[in-house]
């Protein structure tokens, strides 16, 4: 009985360090009749690894310096309430501040097939706040 109550108390007491702490979340009940299986997977190739599948086939190998990145997605009822979001970047060792980078992102068609695609020629770096660093200190950049 003491355990039981002990046990109650631990768990009124994490949840009052939950609440005050702002760490509590609420979320949306399950829906079961959502599928279970992985909705997106990636391959990812550069000029030395490229391997030519035939569902990719139409699409250009990556050149070298560069890095081909596909992603396939499953097939979902109502596609149009759906949206993919991709960040583009690198990975960069940087300061204390706020960091962007630049490029261009350019839509290309394949010739002959009608899909589109799309190519970063280049990411260059971008504006940064330039503020004192006051701890001297560096952070990787995605």
């Amino acid at each position: 009985m003491l355990f039981k109550k002990l046990s109650t108390s631990l768990t009124s007491i994490a949840m009052v360090m939950a609440l005050s702490s702002g760490a509590a979340h609420a979320t949306s009940p399950v829906e079961h009749h959502i599928k279970k299986e992985p909705m997106i997977s990636t391959m990812s190739y550069t000029a030395k690894d490229y391997q030519n599948q035939a569902e990719t086939k139409m699409y250009p190998a990556p050149e070298v310096g560069m890095k081909q990145v596909i992603i396939d997605l499953a097939n979902l009822p109502n596609e149009q309430d759906y949206k993919l979001e991709i960040n583009i970047g690198k990975i960069m060792e940087v300061d204390c501040n706020h960091h962007r980078l630049a490029g261009k992102i350019v839509k290309k068609t394949v010739k002959g097939w009608g899909y589109d695609y799309y190519q970063v020629d280049s990411i260059n770096p971008g504006m940064s706040t330039m503020m004192a660093c006051l701890i001297s200190h560096s952070k990787s950049l995605c």
